[in-house]
């Protein structure tokens, strides 16, 4: 008679066979996963390792407009190499030709205005003002000859002394009035005042020289190439508006972006952490990301020797971490296979020794930190 065993043992044997079976499987060892994409090996026995991106020579130079507009016209396509001066691309006009249009307008009147100015005086207005001043010379003649007669007489009981005083005063009155007469024929011969004259001039040369700025905008809505070479990227298109970038704004972010791609170098960025160990001069070696078997030679070019903040590699101009880097530019001889402006690569510099300078010194005392006397290491 078969034996019968409860349930709960089957089920305690079936937990021990489960526990055994994952003790087993956790204990196989499990084997090393590959990477993806192999690290380049190190290019030297000592090797300061750092990152890098390829950039034109003399980097590369984002073309903004000298004012901001909307793009009628986009004369280049990425790609495509432009000489010193060639049009890029337009921005709208109208609006600045038709300033011009009605500043000129005004310059023909205040031109009018001049010239009336300085056609002064005109026969017309001469030939009245000698016409009064030849009837107030005849009418102070005729009442000096009328007192001259008060004044002759003989007997003076025959003419009274009210009559000589009103003659008297006709004189003066008539004097008066030639005086006047005179005057005036003076003041329009001598022409226009000179105060208004400068005046009008300057109001004609203020116009013109406005035109003349405003002809300046008008050329300058044509952005032209500042010099020779490819055109790296298009950032904008026909409809679109445009600003003009400010100081700090990234070349990477301006309408177009030219660089001379016939000269490349690579801008290494090295942590600080690392900075004190970096020496100039010394041979470095470029891979390329992704693969480690393509590589080319460097050649020092120069030191920034101002510590920049950390930009990510990824675009956007507001990313940063907290880490400053010292940049320093390589450049080098274009290698049998292609490589681009804006390219990754990782940057194997060698170390030939260490520095001296980095050796390790005794740290300030208290009395040291209290005299001041020497500098703290």
């Amino acid at each position: 008679m078969p034996i019968k065993w409860p349930k709960s043992i089957w089920i305690a044997l079936l937990g021990v066979f489960i526990a055994a079976f994952f003790v087993w499987t956790l204990a196989k060892p499990k084997p090393i996963a590959k990477p993806l994409r192999q690290p380049p090996p190190l290019a030297y026995e000592t090797t300061l390792v750092a990152a890098g991106i390829i950039e034109s020579k003399n980097e590369n130079v984002g073309v903004s407009p000298y004012r901001d507009g909307k793009v009628v016209a986009v004369y280049v396509k990425e790609g495509d190499w432009v000489e010193k001066n060639t049009p890029l691309y337009a921005l709208d006009g109208a609006d600045l030709a038709a300033q011009a249009t009605a500043q000129r307008a005004i310059i023909q009147v205040q031109q009018a205005n001049l010239s009336r100015l300085l056609q002064q005086p005109r026969p017309e207005d001469v030939a009245p003002l000698e016409a009064a001043k030849a009837q107030a010379q005849a009418r102070y003649e005729d009442a000096q000859a009328q007192l001259s007669r008060y004044q002759a007489v003989a007997d003076p009981k025959s003419v009274s002394q009210s009559q000589v005083s009103q003659q008297i005063y006709a004189v003066q009155s008539a004097q008066a009035t030639l005086k006047q007469s005179t005057a005036e024929l003076a003041r329009v011969k001598a022409g226009a005042w000179k105060p208004d004259v400068d005046a009008a001039k300057a109001e004609v040369a203020a116009s013109k020289a406005q035109i003349q700025q405003l002809s300046t905008r008008l050329v300058q809505s044509v952005v032209r190439a500042p010099q020779a070479g490819q055109v790296l990227k298009i950032n904008t298109r026909v409809g679109e508006s445009v600003a003009m970038r400010p100081m700090s704004g990234r070349a990477a972010d301006a309408p177009v972006v030219l660089g001379d791609t016939k000269s490349l170098q690579v801008r290494v960025d090295i942590d600080e952490i690392s900075a004190n160990l970096f020496q100039p001069n010394q041979p470095a070696t470029a891979f390329l990301k992704g693969n480690s078997e393509l590589s080319f030679p460097l050649a020092f070019d120069h030191v920034q020797p101002y510590m920049v903040p950390k930009a990510s590699l990824t675009g956007a101009s507001t990313e940063r971490v907290d880490v400053r880097v010292l940049q320093v530019i390589y450049t080098f001889t274009p290698p049998s296979f292609p490589v681009y402006v804006g390219q990754q690569v990782d940057i194997h510099i060698h170390r030939a020794a260490a520095n001296p300078s980095l050796k390790k010194r005794p740290l300030a005392t208290s009395a040291d930190l209290g005299t001041g006397s020497k500098e703290i290491r």
